[in-house]
């Protein structure tokens, strides 16, 4: 329920984003509709996870940065959303660049975002502190292993090739920002750093380029990229003298055909019937493992974690230093390894070889592949 609140709250606020930087309720409805449609968007209003929520809060704090121009006291709501952007998600720290540029240069609105802020922010660092033994970590662990600047042109590749796909071709359109003297130097401004923080800073991400739900790290951005596209196809029209209602429709007609096309290839709601494989894993898992199995697993572990009592081992946490450890501790309690493992982590050989012995296939569900661990007897 909270996620798909979340979906709701970020087309009403991708309208009001539209509306407060100057489209016509018309024109607002579309972006709003853009987005709804999208395939990306659909994937993951109906899944747990942060990319959505996280549009909605980057959005409502630019907007509340937007609104403290003409009451300052709205900098403290953009204040407060900005630290639950950030605790949602620590890299929505880039929120700061177009809430930044909205609020301008006011020393008393910077003020009353600070206090908005500081709740969270304190909330933040001692939470930081107490479990990981910094004011700087995160669950994360060491994030700039992940960002690397190889990923930068096949995740620019990524882009050119699903953005257009996922929020129809209009989306395009928002290249031009930079070029649209019509619209204010303020909001121009303010849609071109919000696209280029998140879009930059995701292009070194290694995950950015592989596939189109991938993306999903760019949602934050979206409202702005959106919007952005619609502004400057107002723009071209007024230059062109074109009918307004004549472009509008244009635009839906356009935007629908494209949506339609890329649900109907995509498939994005058909993601329950997916995931259903954790619930079928984990029954099997009970039906047919030890009750005192060790689980060298990444992918499942979430579902391990919440629907078993197995212990797990996150593989690509395992290294030299820790492979010993590990290791000594298994033979000692005479737990029986097991390997549970989608295709992607199959084909990765790290994620057996890090604990050494023979491993032998014992099930499958779905694409889901189990092993467990023979070792040799020891010498006599």
């Amino acid at each position: 329920m909270v996620i798909v609140l979340h979906a709701v709250a970020g087309l009403a606020l991708t309208f009001a984003l539209g509306r407060a930087l100057g489209l016509p309720r018309g024109w607002a409805a579309l972006g709003a509709a853009i987005v709804a449609a999208s395939p990306l968007y659909l994937f993951m209003s109906v899944q747990a996870m942060s990319d959505v929520p996280s549009l909605v809060w980057t959005t409502a704090a630019v907007l509340a940065a937007l609104g403290s121009r003409d009451r300052a006291p709205w900098a403290v709501a953009a204040g407060a959303a900005m630290a639950v952007d950030v605790l949602l998600r620590p890299t929505n720290v880039l929120a700061l660049i177009p809430v930044a540029v909205a609020l301008g240069v006011s020393p008393s609105r910077w003020a009353l975002f600070l206090a908005g802020g500081l709740p969270g922010a304190v909330f933040f660092f001692g939470h930081s502190l107490t479990a990981y033994g910094s004011m700087a970590a995160t669950g994360y662990g060491d994030a700039s292993v992940d960002f690397a600047t190889r990923y930068v042109l096949p995740s620019l590749e990524n882009y050119a090739l699903w953005m257009p796909v996922l929020f129809t071709p209009l989306v395009v359109l928002c290249l031009g920002l930079p070029w649209a003297r019509s619209l204010s130097g303020r909001t121009r401004a303010l849609l071109v750093a919000w696209i280029l923080v998140y879009g930059a800073s995701y292009a070194t991400y290694r995950c950015t380029h592989e596939t189109w739900w991938y993306l999903r790290f760019l949602l934050p951005a979206v409202p702005a990229a959106v919007v952005g596209a619609l502004l400057v196809v107002r723009a071209v029209c007024a230059s062109v003298a074109a009918r307004p209602t004549v472009a509008l429709a244009a635009a839906v007609a356009l935007a629908a055909a494209g949506a339609a096309w890329s649900n109907h290839v995509l498939h994005p709601l058909r993601v329950a019937g997916r995931e259903r494989r954790y619930v079928e894993l984990t029954d099997w898992m009970h039906r047919n493992l030890p009750g005192n199995a060790v689980c060298l697993s990444m992918q499942a572990t979430g579902a391990i974690f919440y629907y078993t009592d197995f212990t797990f081992v996150r593989w690509d946490f395992v290294d030299a230093a820790s492979a010993g450890r590990i290791e000594s501790a298994i033979r000692d309690s005479g737990q029986p390894l097991y390997a549970v493992l989608f295709p992607f982590e199959y084909t990765d050989s790290k994620a057996l070889d890090r604990m050494p012995g023979r491993w032998i296939q014992v099930g499958h569900v779905d694409d889901i592949v189990i092993l467990r661990r023979e070792l040799p007897p020891p010498k006599a």
